[in-house]
């Protein structure tokens, strides 16, 4: 687990909404139509994103990150940690205790 975070490995995350996505390269931008705020997100973030979408524990989606990004081992759990994080304090992301 990462240690900075502000968040328990073992919570699940999800939505607090429908938000369009527009992917790009590198990076996303989410936004709800009608609205004029928008959101960009790097590649980490939203990998995380993407990936809150059912009822796994973010210590699995980290899992699955390092699994799909071995050689980026310790960075992509400091940076899944550092997104999710940020997702949360955004409003983007809910936490969800099991």
């Amino acid at each position: 687990m990462y240690t900075n975070s502000v968040i328990d490995d073992s919570v699940i995350l999800r939505p607090t909404r429908h938000r369009n996505i527009e992917v790009f390269e590198n990076a996303a931008i989410l936004y709800t139509l009608g609205e004029d705020n928008m959101t960009y997100l790097n590649k980490t973030a939203f990998l995380v994103y993407s990936l809150c979408q059912g009822n796994e524990k973010l210590k699995d989606l980290v899992n699955l990150l390092q699994s799909a990004y071995p050689d980026e081992h310790q960075c992509i759990v400091v940076e899944a940690y550092k997104a999710a994080t940020e997702l949360i304090e955004r409003g983007i992301l809910r936490v969800y205790h099991d």
